[in-house]
């Protein structure tokens, strides 16, 4: 079996409102993953919300795919000072660093 690592990255800070944009300092935090993720990774898919492809965008990468189910214009939740999202299966997303994954 292969093993593929498969790097997620979600956006930083952001203006409030409707499908909002990062700030400029929120992509100045998400450039600091630069170094990180590999120079020429072979598949880059992106949610469909303007901060999602604002990731995309800092990170100097071109999305080969823009899906909903990987973001779309609703923003993250904040609870009880934890952050999630509530993906559209009702499963709750958490953030998780260099996750590795065997597909």
């Amino acid at each position: 079996m292969t093993t593929k690592e498969i790097f997620v990255a979600t956006h930083g800070d952001k203006y409030s409102g409707v499908n909002p944009a990062m700030t400029p300092k929120g992509f100045d935090e998400v450039r600091i993953l630069r170094g990180s993720l590999p120079k020429n990774p072979s598949l880059v898919i992106s949610g469909i919300g303007q901060r999602q492809l604002d990731v995309a965008e800092a990170l100097g990468l071109i999305p080969d795919y823009e899906e909903q189910w990987a973001g779309d214009g609703d923003s993250m939740e904040i609870v009880g000072g934890k952050k999630f999202a509530i993906l559209a299966d009702g499963s709750i997303a958490t953030a998780k660093q260099n996750v590795r994954f065997d597909i």
